[in-house]
């Protein structure tokens, strides 16, 4: 609704010469930033148990062991609370992260996990190529400007070594509860990534063995054994589109 009307409303006050409400409707529009603190206590109350989201990333470790070693480690990028590293360190693999956020940053280091305060386009141009096993990227990529995310995928793919695997999870914009609805608690998305385009975008990185997957069903699918089969087939696929799963990944190899 801001951006219907906010060039209306800019052309007005550029008419009546009201600055002032051109400069404030301008700060509305381009900002969508949050209080470190702020967004850490957000993901604590939207995100899920630190638990519970390990136990979802451990999934993705058969992926990523075959790659990575002290020489070739694993570099998180916008690792948050931490969850995927602890994963990594518990299963005995060379891994670091990064973050922006000063607030998890603090809580990674109390947890003794390997981080530094530092943005994804700075840590991706400070790599020498070829010399990272893996990276993934957990819930970020849907913070990034479509530009954005093409950029980081090109720039992954050259740091990886031959066989190093990019794994890059966003919100399942395909299941409705998820892409009309919890995506967007948090006021840092940008926008949804639908499935086929972050694979069309990892192609076009120069990815070429590309896997999807889609994982934490919302809710479990109903018992229909008693209903008639067409009938059963429908109210199926209308639950996988609803309630369907809640997130989606790009396991792709160099």
């Amino acid at each position: 609704m801001k951006r219907l009307f906010a060039p209306l409303f800019s052309r007005l006050a550029r008419a009546l010469g009201i600055t002032e409400i051109q400069e404030r409707l301008t700060v509305v529009e381009t900002s969508h930033s949050i209080a470190p603190d702020l967004y850490v206590r957000l993901e604590q109350a939207f995100r899920g148990d630190p638990i519970l989201v390990a136990t979802r990333q451990s999934q993705y470790l058969v992926h990523v062991r075959p790659s990575v070693t002290k020489q070739a480690p694993l570099l998180d990028l916008g690792c948050g609370r931490g969850e995927w590293l602890q994963v990594l360190a518990d299963d005995g693999l060379e891994a670091w992260g990064v973050d922006e956020n000063p607030e998890v940053i603090t809580i990674c280091r109390q947890r003794g996990l390997n981080v530094l305060q530092k943005s994804i386009t700075s840590t991706l141009n400070s790599i020498p190529k070829g010399s990272l096993g893996a990276i993934t990227l957990f819930q970020v990529l849907e913070h990034l400007q479509f530009a954005e995310v093409l950029d980081v995928l090109v720039k992954a793919r050259q740091l990886l070594t031959p066989g190093g695997v990019l794994i890059a999870e966003v919100p399942n914009a395909e299941t409705l509860r998820v892409g009309a609805g919890t995506f967007w608690i948090d006021p840092t998305h940008v926008r949804p990534l639908f499935p086929p385009v972050l694979r069309f975008l990892a192609e076009e990185a120069g990815f070429t063995q590309i896997q999807s997957v889609y994982s934490t069903p919302l809710q479990e699918a109903p018992n229909l054994e008693n209903v008639d089969a067409n009938i059963s087939e429908i109210l199926l696929q209308l639950h996988e589109q609803i309630n369907g799963n809640g997130d989606f990944a790009i396991v792709a190899r160099n």
